[in-house]
């Protein structure tokens, strides 16, 4: 059995195209539904695992700067609500959904990017629906009653 049986496109082909649509998003990108490896189905799972090739192609360095600037105020307001906190419950809880977002967010990113291997980790509040989502939404939604009942 050789590799042209296992992966009839190659081994690496998704991590090949996710770095080729990161890459040719340049400084602006494409624009919105303009990119070629996503549009034309070259990058597969463009709404889950590879989002972040998605928004580069499309939105360039600019967008994810843009992106990179957002996660890091969505960080810093759960990072405040443990400093602020009352009790070891609440800190303990808000400092772990930080550490959760943010190897997921690192992680997406390193796949995308070829530096880490692909294991189907999606982009926290970026990628499209499923359990993982849900489950954002659900420790968010924790955390928030939390906030409220330390007032």
């Amino acid at each position: 059995m050789n590799s042209e049986d296992v992966a009839p496109l190659g081994i690496g082909w998704n991590q090949k195209q996710a770095e080729i649509a990161i890459g040719s998003g340049g400084v602006f990108g494409k624009g919105l539904g303009k990119g070629s490896q996503t549009q034309y189905g070259f990058l597969p799972e463009n709404q889950t695992d590879f989002i972040f090739s998605s928004l580069a192609e499309e939105t360039g360095i600019f967008g994810i700067g843009i992106l990179f600037i957002l996660f890091l105020i969505f960080t810093w307001r759960i990072l405040k609500i443990a400093i602020n906190s009352g009790n070891n419950f609440t800190r303990l809880f808000a400092s772990g959904l930080v550490a959760l977002f943010v190897s997921e967010f690192f992680i997406n990113i390193g796949m995308n990017l070829g530096v880490l291997p692909i294991v189907g980790i999606s982009l926290p509040l970026v990628s499209y629906g499923g359990a993982g989502l849900i489950m954002t939404f659900v420790s968010l939604g924790i955390l928030q009653s939390i906030k409220i009942e330390d007032l």
